[in-house]
């Protein structure tokens, strides 16, 4: 079987989602002070991480690989968008004139798919794996 460029990335970072390597990461990111005004663009991005790290929790209870394959490209939106928003976020406090309104751009894109990609995964359920698998 054929697999594409997207989903040999997925297959590639899928243990370090699984793992905790992206949310340590993430918890390290958090943890960094950021100017002032960015401070509210820190606390959505926050926002965003708990719903990845909600998710995670969520597919790693369910003890099922099927149910994991089936989130997994999800999963590995997720968590580009949250490393990428925290990383602008960082960068723009350093350097506002040069990364303030990416920052401020990316993070309303970001928190969508997020938004999206949880909705999807927390109301998936591994007894719906079926639905999903061609006839």
């Amino acid at each position: 079987m054929y697999e594409g460029t997207t989903q040999l990335q997925v297959v590639a970072a899928l243990p370090h989602i699984t793992t905790g390597t992206y949310t340590s990461m993430l918890d390290e990111l958090e943890a960094a002070a950021v100017a002032p005004e960015f401070e509210a663009l820190k606390a959505r991005a926050k926002a965003m991480d708990d719903k990845f790290k909600a998710a995670i929790d969520y597919v790693k209870a369910a003890e099922n690989n099927e149910f994991l394959d089936l989130c997994s490209r999800r999963l590995y939106e997720m968590a580009g968008n949250c490393v990428m928003a925290q990383l602008l976020i960082r960068d723009a406090s350093a350097n506002a004139e040069l990364f303030g309104k990416s920052a401020k751009v990316y993070l309303n894109l970001a928190e969508a798919e997020v938004m999206k990609h949880s909705n999807f995964i927390m109301n998936l359920t591994a007894e719906q794996i079926a639905d999903y698998k061609k006839a």
